[in-house]
């Protein structure tokens, strides 16, 4: 899969679906989308991190979280 931004190729990504490479809410959902579908996700907290806290140099993600 390949992000996608309109402003940037640069700030394209690739991952495989259903290996564990992002969140489970973000793999469940690209894997329904059509070729070239465009979304825009809402994802519970039991599909990002639960009660756990993520954190690197890119992101902060806080317990319990709703991530768009």
């Amino acid at each position: 899969m390949n992000g996608h931004n309109d402003d940037a190729e640069d700030d394209l990504f690739e991952f495989k679906a259903n290996e564990e490479q992002v969140i489970e809410g973000f793999d469940r959902a690209v894997i329904r989308m059509k070729k070239g579908e465009v979304a825009l996700l809402t994802i519970a907290p039991e599909y990002v991190f639960g009660s756990s806290e993520s954190w690197d140099e890119l992101v902060a993600v806080p317990p319990n979280s709703t991530v768009l």
